[in-house]
């Protein structure tokens, strides 16, 4: 290093003298250098300025020069950049120690006095150079060592005896302030740490001064402002002296801490965790990646993160991802992953791009989580709020969904779609009857039947209650949606088994059609709900397409209440009375009070028409109570003018016994207008006994205990259970006029009349038939033995000062009978087919018609013996019997007081002795005479008990009826197939 340094030194010599710059010349030519001049100071500078400042230039300086002197030269030099440690040899002709002073003063490194030494010079200026280059070298090392040192984040303490501060470096670390700003030379540790800290680094000093081995000391050091952690390095320098590093570790024990969180927190995660380098490697996952996919480390790690990947996944999701991490460094969704077993599963995913200070992406972190368990807690949360929970259909708004759909999808390609809309028939009956259970199991029947009636992309859905919809998507035909009514209507009405027993409703239904119906959905869904009321209205169990006119009766009855509303401010109402009379007497015992609205532009508006109008606009209290006022006030008119005490009946809604104030309402009215008991009748309607609620059955009682009578009116026609007459305080059965206005030429209507008449009296409860209007209907109801007759044979519905003529009347229909003496005979005549001789073969000839076939049978087989008894001895007994029964009844008739004493009959008949004592036999022809027998037996006890309660003209017209006859005339046929078999 040195040979280099003194290799072709440069050398300046400034002298003013020529001569002596040569002599200079020569000489330092001669020891190496390459030498420069210059005849003043000021070019000397000049020259100084330009030269490279990092070349070592020897200077040979005179001191008396013109110009500057060579002091005030040395001085520039100095001030030059770089030129502090350039070699200045001074040149003086003094040797006084005040011109040596002033050279070293102005920065001369040595001088040399005149005359020079010439040959001395060249060493000496090889010296000075070589002096200054070592110099220039420990600065430089100075200053490397000053900027390492610098570097050093540490405070620097160098301490000597008696542990006190000789040196120190502060900190390079801004963020440690511990010590800024202190003078800490002179100070022992105590006076700058606190005892314990001191006393231990004084330990930490003496243990490295008597070993020589470094110290490590952890520490605290605290301000005003904060508390550091600090690490201290003690090392020995010297036999006396310890130098002491203090470094702030306060970041690096967070960080440290941090890590340490974060591996507690990367080990014990329930979530997934997996790092990855820039290229998507995995190079670590976490104890929950293990349990979530299966994969343990030596079979994920080292493979990227792509390898877990499904198919479920589109490019969109991951050009999605990748936007996100470009953007903000992080994104987070949901997307399919697959198991070690190859099973996919749902998982919730973030992915955070760990960057450098340049932007570059270091590495990936992937945290997830399986939200398997999760997605079907949202699937179920879906599930409850679009679907109804007892069937699992779709409710109201999952359907308003679906037909948004149908309806989009028909409008983009040009089709239709179809709303049918289902109200069960008697399903409040079926529910109140046999508990919410049993309804709510027919409610899921439902609900499966309709689900079999149309395909798989359709929607049922329950609305509510037993409302029902459904959606019929992509709709091609029009008469496909007829049949799926069609159908719809027929599963229903199949019979329903709940409690080991079949039970039967039915569904009325609502269709409409989109765009040809409505365009929207509240449209659609409105007007399939018209739809659905006018099937109920036209009997239910039936379905109806939506039409315009469904639109105008909708008007029609909005138009309607409103006028009613009007009626019943106005009281434009009148009640007219029908006659209710005694079957067997004629004699007037009641009348039944009927609403009449005369309305101002439609003329007479039925009851059947305004009625459900009223009840559905909540104004059918206020119409039945005045109703019961007007009625009881034309009772009173009619007792005060001396007429006989009638039986008044009222009609009343079960709207009205669910108002609650009915009981008050006419106790109030029986007291005002002097009613008593027996006298007034509420005439009520299945609806109300299938409603079935306990409060309405408690205001019938109270009712009742004021000795009011109720009577259900159209029986027959509805869907109530036989118990409910069991149930509630009924009195008497009014028989619907269906079946009254059939009876005579059907024989079951017939027959279910006879049933009822029989049925009420054997629970003592009387019956009224609606609807008598000829002359058959009555004789035949008479000989059936029921209690009250109405309908227009007997009476129209008047108003009262017209029914006040049926009043003045005994009996309402003409009857020539008189009391039963020996003065006055019947016009009643025997018939002609009970012979007075009663042989046999003429009997059978009135009886059967002269050209019967069963006459010629008759006598081909009147011998043949079956059972011990031969045929013209069977049918012979059969013709004693109607013998006795038609001598009583013509005796008592003609006013013959006939023995009675013991009643002729068929009991003692040997025909049915005979019968019962072979009926065991299986014989289809002996079970039909069996049956046949049995009948006739029936309609002769009726006989017998009409002449036993003095009844003796009903008896003898029952006898003579056609169905008595019919009844005889079955057994004889029975008889003779009986014994052709």
């Amino acid at each position: 290093m040195k040979s280099h340094l003194l290799k072709n030194p440069l050398a300046l010599v400034v002298d003013d003298d020529a001569m002596m710059r040569l002599l200079a010349r020569e000489t330092l030519e001669q020891a190496g250098f390459i030498v420069s001049e210059a005849g003043c100071g000021e070019d000397a500078l000049e020259m100084l300025r330009a030269q490279d400042p990092h070349v070592q230039t020897l200077i040979l300086l005179d001191v008396e020069m013109s110009g500057i002197d060579g002091f005030e030269c040395c001085h520039k030099i100095r001030a030059i950049a770089d030129a502090a440690t350039l070699p200045i040899i001074m040149v003086t002709g003094h040797d006084d120690g005040q011109s040596v002073a002033r050279a070293y003063a102005a920065g001369a490194t040595d001088f040399v006095t005149k005359p020079i030494n010439w040959p001395i010079l060249g060493h000496r200026a090889l010296y000075v150079l070589r002096g200054a280059q070592t110099l220039h070298q420990l600065r430089e090392s100075e200053q490397r060592t000053a900027a390492m040192l610098a570097a050093i984040p540490d405070t620097i303490v160098r301490l000597g005896p008696h542990d006190t501060v000789i040196d120190y470096k502060p900190s390079s670390d801004a963020g440690f302030v511990a010590f800024a700003g202190q003078n800490l030379l002179g100070l022992s540790l105590d006076a700058i740490f606190p005892a314990p800290v001191a006393n231990n680094l004084a330990h930490a000093a003496h243990q490295t001064l008597r070993s020589g081995a470094t110290q490590v000391l952890f520490h605290p050091v605290e301000t005003q402002e904060r508390r550091y952690h600090c690490e201290t390095r003690v090392a020995r320098m010297g036999q006396n002296e310890v130098i002491a590093l203090i470094r702030d570790i306060t970041a690096q024990e967070m960080a440290e801490s941090h890590k340490n969180e974060a591996l507690a927190v990367f080990t014990a995660s329930n979530q997934g965790i997996c790092t990855t380098d820039c290229d998507g490697t995995v190079t670590a996952i976490n104890p929950a990646f293990t349990e979530i996919t299966g994969y343990k480390v030596s079979e994920v790690v080292g493979k990227p993160s792509a390898f877990f990947a499904t198919a479920k996944q589109n490019s969109t999701l991951y050009d999605a991802m990748q936007a996100a991490l470009a953007h903000n460094n992080v994104w987070e969704g949901e997307l399919w992953d697959r198991r070690q077993s190859g099973e996919t599963y749902p998982q919730w995913l973030t992915v955070l791009a760990i960057r450098n200070s340049d932007g570059l992406v270091l590495k990936f972190v992937l945290l997830f989580m399986d939200i398997t368990v999760r997605k079907q807690h949202e699937q179920d949360m879906w599930h409850q709020a679009n679907h109804d929970p007892l069937t699992g259909l779709a409710n109201r708004s999952l359907l308003h969904d679906r037909l948004e759909r149908a309806l989009a999808h028909a409008r983009r390609d040009g089709g239709k779609a179809g709303v049918v809309f289902i109200d069960l028939d008697g399903f409040k009956l079926i529910n109140d009857t046999l508990g919410h259970a049993s309804g709510d199991k027919l409610l899921i029947d439902v609900a499966h039947r309709l689900q079999t009636s149309v395909r798989e992309q359709d929607t049922v859905a329950r609305l509510g209650g037993d409302e029902f919809c459904l959606v019929i998507h992509g709709l091609n035909n029009v008469n496909d949606l007829q049949g799926i009514a069609e159908k719809v209507v027929a599963l229903l009405a199949r019979p329903y088994t709940l409690s080991n027993s079949q039970y039967y409703l039915s569904g009325s239904v609502g269709v409409t059609i989109f765009p040809d119906d409505g365009d929207d959905v509240g449209v659609l869904l409105k007007n399939a709900d018209m739809a659905m009321y006018q099937a109920k209205q036209a009997g239910k169990n039936r379905f109806r397409f939506f039409s315009d006119n469904m639109q105008m009766v909708v008007q029609q009855r909005a138009e309607l209440a409103h006028d009613l509303r009007l009626a019943v401010e106005q009281n434009a109402f009148v009640l007219h009375y029908q006659p209710i009379v005694a079957a067997e007497s004629g004699v007037l015992v009641g009348a039944e009070a009927l609403i009449r609205w005369q309305h101002p532009k439609r003329g007479l508006v039925s009851p059947l028409e305004f009625i459900p109008v009223a009840e559905d606009c909540g104004l059918m209290v206020r119409i039945g109570e005045w109703v019961l006022r007007q009625a009881a006030y034309q009772w009173r008119e009619w007792k005060n003018q001396g007429h006989a005490p009638l039986r008044m009946a009222v009609n009343v809604s079960a709207v009205q016994f669910g108002d609650g104030g009915l009981p008050i309402l006419v106790e109030k009215v029986r007291k005002e207008y002097a009613i008593p008991p027996g006298a007034l009748v509420l005439e009520i309607t299945e609806s109300l006994l299938m409603d079935g609620s306990r409060a309405a059955e408690n205001h019938m009682r109270e009712i009742k205990a004021q000795g009011v009578a109720y009577a259900l009116d159209d029986f027959g026609t509805g869907y109530s259970s036989l118990a409910y007459l069991r149930r509630f305080p009924i009195d008497t059965l009014k028989i619907d006029r269906s079946f009254v206005h059939q009876s005579i030429e059907n024989r079951k209507d017939a027959y279910l009349v006879e049933a009822i008449i029989n049925m009420a009296h054997s629970i003592n409860l009387q019956v009224i038939a609606e609807g008598v209007e000829t002359e058959a209907q009555l004789e035949l109801l008479r000989e059936l033995g029921c209690d009250y007759l109405q309908g227009f044979l007997l009476g129209k519905p008047v108003a009262a000062e017209q029914f006040e003529q049926h009043l003045l009347q005994a009996r309402l229909w003409p009857r020539n009978e008189q009391p039963l003496d020996n003065s006055h005979k019947s016009n009643h005549k025997a018939p002609q087919w009970c012979w007075t001789t009663f042989s046999t073969e003429n009997w059978l000839c009135q009886l059967l018609g002269e050209h019967a076939p069963e006459l010629t049978a008759f006598g081909q087989r009147q011998e043949t013996v079956r059972y011990g008894l031969s045929l013209r001895q069977a049918i012979d007994t059969h013709r004693q019997c109607n013998q006795r029964l038609f001598e009583l009844v013509t005796a008592a008739a003609g006013g013959v007081r006939a023995s009675i004493e013991d009643p002729p009959g068929p009991d003692p008949c040997q025909l049915m002795a005979w019968i019962n004592k072979h009926r065991t036999q299986s014989n289809l022809q002996l079970t039909h005479l069996a049956q046949a027998h049995r009948q006739f037996c029936a309609l002769s006890n009726r006989v017998i008990a009409l002449f036993n309660r003095g009844h003796r003209t009903d008896a003898l017209r029952m006898f003579s009826s056609p169905r008595f006859q019919g009844a005889a005339r079955d057994v004889i046929t029975a008889l003779i197939d009986f014994y052709e078999g």
